[in-house]
């Protein structure tokens, strides 16, 4: 059986993975905010970020749960909410992190604005690293089948 069709595991699966996220996010936003002129600490930003995190949370839930059996309707209720609740969460964040550390708001949105990009650079990576590695095998095969000498073989 699937692991997500028993809902309390995939309630505590999706808890533990929320908190191991906020901790991350929380260094790394502590790190850049550090790194532009912040004077706050490390739990100031782990508190900030939580609560920041907190009603839009319970919003999602709350609009997964309506829209579930709704159908395509539902499907792009839920697509247009959770853009706009994702973008709610990062205004949230941007003030949480501007409070946190006595940054300006353009500091603050311009340490988001680094967080996200690295997210979106180690995303990427994370794709683009296996396409190359499959291409790189995949050149050496043929190299190796169309010139056998390149590898000391006759």
């Amino acid at each position: 059986m699937f692991f997500f069709d028993k809902p309390l595991k995939a309630a505590l699966m999706a808890t533990a993975i929320v908190l191991v996220l906020l901790l991350i996010s929380s260094v790394a936003l502590h790190w850049i905010s550090w790194l532009l002129g912040g004077n706050g600490s490390y739990p100031e930003t782990l508190s900030a970020l939580g609560f920041a995190g907190v009603l839009p949370g319970i919003v999602r839930i709350i609009l997964t749960v309506l829209t579930k059996d709704m159908g395509d309707l539902g499907e792009a209720l839920k697509t247009v909410s959770d853009i706009g609740l994702s973008l709610w969460n990062l205004m949230l964040g941007v003030v949480a992190v501007r409070e946190a550390h006595g940054l300006s708001t353009l500091q603050a949105v311009g340490a988001c604005a680094a967080f996200v990009g690295i997210i979106i650079v180690l995303v990427l990576l994370w794709v683009i690293t296996p396409i190359f590695a499959l291409v790189g095998a995949l050149l050496t095969a043929i190299t190796l089948a169309l010139w056998p000498s390149a590898f000391g073989r006759r």
